[in-house]
């Protein structure tokens, strides 16, 4: 769906928790020309992340999305810009 917004002229954002976020998926995001994705990381506590976000684990949410970085910076793309709010 990225991608057809995209190439009809559309500009494109995501919000996501990053939970199910793998590196296949991230390198599909960065190539899809996606132009901005906000992550959603409920606290810099992890007891107080698990808390929040059940069934999440602060770890692996951290992770994904520094492995999201990691390939987009490894891709040389500027796209999508991002943001970790809490």
């Amino acid at each position: 769906m990225i991608e057809k917004a995209v190439a009809a002229g559309h500009a494109t954002h995501l919000n996501t928790n990053a939970t199910t976020l793998t590196p296949a998926l991230s390198e599909r995001l960065v190539k899809s020309g996606l132009d901005f994705i906000f992550f959603s990381f409920d606290d810099v506590s992890p007891e107080q992340f698990e808390i929040y976000r059940a069934g999440a684990k602060y770890d692996k949410v951290f992770e994904n999305i520094r492995t999201f970085f990691e390939i987009r910076d490894r891709l040389g793309s500027e796209k999508p810009g991002a943001v970790l709010q809490p």
